[in-house]
């Protein structure tokens, strides 16, 4: 409009309603005052690269939401497993206590019939 030349990515929309994608330069024609007078327009059809893009960026989207998605679900099965995992380590501490004890009352019974069988055959 202002006989500047004017590149890019520009949409249109063809017969049949159809989006179509162009990357071109508008190109004034300016007569001898200065003044534009007719445009010429340089461009190629971009539409597949710029649907390509299109699925690219909702595909980063898609790709950052389930990061999100893992990283609150990690921030809360963490701490959720964390505390399973103590409390599954006091429990096993506990029956080892007791099989300790319980393996040295066996021992000690076992001390217990030893003697009694060697004195009783002595």
């Amino acid at each position: 409009r202002n006989g500047e030349v004017k590149a890019g990515e520009f949409k249109r929309i063809a017969k049949g309603g159809k989006e179509v994608w162009i990357h071109g330069a508008y190109n004034p024609i300016l007569d001898s005052t200065g003044k534009p007078y007719k445009v010429v327009e340089y461009g190629s059809d971009i539409t597949s690269q710029v649907a390509q893009r299109v699925q690219l960026q909702e595909g980063i989207k898609d790709v950052m939401s389930i990061a999100e998605g893992v990283t609150e679900s990690a921030s809360t099965a963490v701490p959720a497993t964390l505390a399973a995992s103590d409390a599954l380590l006091a429990t096993v501490t506990i029956e080892v206590a007791n099989s300790s004890a319980a393996a040295e009352t066996v021992c000690r019974l076992a001390l217990t019939c030893s003697a009694a069988v060697l004195t009783a055959s002595a």
